[in-house]
């Protein structure tokens, strides 16, 4: 269905739990970015102060008039409610776009009574629905929004989990013109790391669900030649440091803190690798091979997908001596064919904005068989 033209005009508004550095807000930062150009495009983050979100994240001052935030508090929130139906009703969005269950339903319900049009849900991950599923389902079945998933594993676990049909997929995309290669020893000199090692890189906040202590336990394994360097902060930063210290490996680990220019990162590396316990689809191995690097992953949500085939590896998650022998491989194989033409072929972020766009105009079709939405056309499943 083609948009009438008293909706062309009208504003789009992605809802998130927070805005803190992670994949969900970049995604959304990133749709932001390329759609503003046609539409006018708001964010919402559910939790978190304005204050807070930017001083954590100076980012997003360049974004701010674009940015709401409802500051909700831990519990059920009808105020939260409440405020997100007022802000939708000043702004008459054509669509809103939820994402991660929270967001679906305080944002979902607000759309629903402001009869906002078009109703989107993104699933970004499987592993929540382990505890959500049947709140889930019941917000579905009621709220009836377009449901979207970022890969055929966290589809398959949406229509297993919530007893459903399969959701369209969409996979995420990133910027591939900024994301791009550039001279390894220069980068590495803007990051300050040493130029001699061979550098595995991992990007990604400092939590045990994404599994570096897996990563410092398999440098061990290695040769004394092979460092790592962890772009991102957390909770375990310090218990990560002690554990690397306990392992006599600290003159090998180099912690960066929060990167401002990750793709600066990516090139200073000879490997990208992405240990985590849990993952839905993730960016930073896109991004990663888009600059040219080769990346082993845990074999855990949607990393397969994420992977070229010709010049990456998986691994089983938490298996160090795995996850070691994997590296090695990736370090030690002749590098005559690079990552970056696969992301260029499936995850570029044009063609995923231009597929989101398509549904904010679009009337949402229940009916509709599910369908694979990642380049110029549809396909059927």
């Amino acid at each position: 269905m083609k948009m009438k033209n008293k909706d062309i005009n009208k504003p789009v508004f992605l809802v998130v739990q927070h805005l803190r550095t992670g994949g969900i807000e970049v995604l959304a930062l990133s749709l932001l970015d390329k759609l503003s150009g046609q539409r006018e495009i708001h964010i919402v983050a559910l939790e978190g102060a304005k204050a807070k979100a930017f001083e954590d994240w100076p980012v997003l001052h360049d974004y701010q008039s674009c940015l709401h935030f409802v500051n909700k508090k831990e519990g059920v929130s009808l105020f939260a409610l409440l405020k997100l139906t007022a802000l939708f009703l000043r702004y008459r969005p054509v669509a809103v776009h939820t994402h991660h269950i929270g967001p679906m339903i305080y944002g979902g319900i607000a759309a629903r009574l402001c009869a906002v049009r078009n109703l989107i849900h993104t699933e970004h991950d499987g592993w929540h629905l382990q505890k959500n599923a049947q709140l889930q389902s019941r917000m579905m079945k009621w709220l009836k929004p377009t449901m979207i998933a970022v890969a055929w594993h966290v589809g398959q676990c949406v229509a297993k989990q919530c007893t459903t049909k399969m959701p369209h997929i969409v996979h995420n995309g990133i910027d591939t013109k900024h994301f791009s290669p550039s001279h390894k020893m220069l980068a590495r000199f803007c990051q300050y790391l040493p130029q001699a090692p061979r550098i595995i890189g991992c990007a990604g906040r400092l939590e045990e669900v994404k599994g570096q202590r897996y990563l410092i336990n398999a440098l061990q394994y290695l040769p004394e030649d092979v460092h790592v360097a962890f772009a991102g902060d957390g909770s375990l930063k310090e218990d990560l440091k002690s554990y690397t210290n306990d392992l006599n490996l600290s003159h090998r680990v180099h912690f960066l803190g929060h990167v401002n220019h990750m793709r600066g990162f990516y090139c200073a590396l000879d490997v990208f690798c992405l240990p985590s316990l849990n993952e839905g689809f993730p960016l930073s191995p896109l991004e990663a091979q888009a600059c040219g690097t080769p990346s082993v992953l845990s074999n855990v949500g949607g990393c397969a997908e994420a992977l070229c085939p010709d010049t990456g590896f998986l691994a089983e998650a938490g298996n160090v001596e795995e996850l070691a022998d994997k590296l090695l491989m990736a370090l030690e194989r002749k590098q005559d064919q690079s990552p970056r033409q696969f992301v260029l072929e499936h995850f570029d972020l044009s063609e995923m904005a231009a597929r989101y766009d398509e549904l904010y105009v679009s009337s949402a079709q229940q009916d509709a068989q599910p369908t694979t939405i990642i380049t110029g056309e549809m396909s059927h499943v």
